[in-house]
């Protein structure tokens, strides 16, 4: 099912905790989201994301036992896929040794992340 990357950036914009004050930060990640024509939504492989250091926010989500709201991947320059918003959740699944964990995709990457 094809998402608009209006649909992504409001999901986004409408999490708590985000930097929605910062200019900068809602610009950047505007950018990103709207460089795609299309998003889609699929379980990706926690193997194939290049993720930030686990920090204390992504221990305490690992005690959690329900599943983790949708994290949102991009594919960098250099061709990683990184974690755009929700390393700490995808750091979690981790933790907890899930294999998998639920992502907004760029359409055009869903055959490549996917693997669940």
């Amino acid at each position: 099912m094809s998402i608009a990357p209006k649909e992504v950036l409001d999901y986004l914009l409408d999490a708590p905790g985000h930097q929605r004050h910062d200019p900068d930060w809602i610009e950047s990640v505007e950018t990103t989201i709207f460089e795609e024509d299309t998003w889609t939504f699929i379980e990706v492989p926690l193997d194939k994301l290049l993720l930030m250091p686990i920090n204390a926010r992504a221990k305490r989500y690992a005690r959690l036992r329900t599943p983790y709201p949708p994290i949102i991947v991009f594919q960098t320059r250099l061709g990683d896929f990184e974690v755009l918003d929700g390393n700490a959740r995808a750091n979690a699944a981790r933790l907890r040794s899930d294999r998998c964990i639920g992502a907004y995709v760029p359409e055009r990457l869903a055959r490549r992340l996917s693997g669940c």
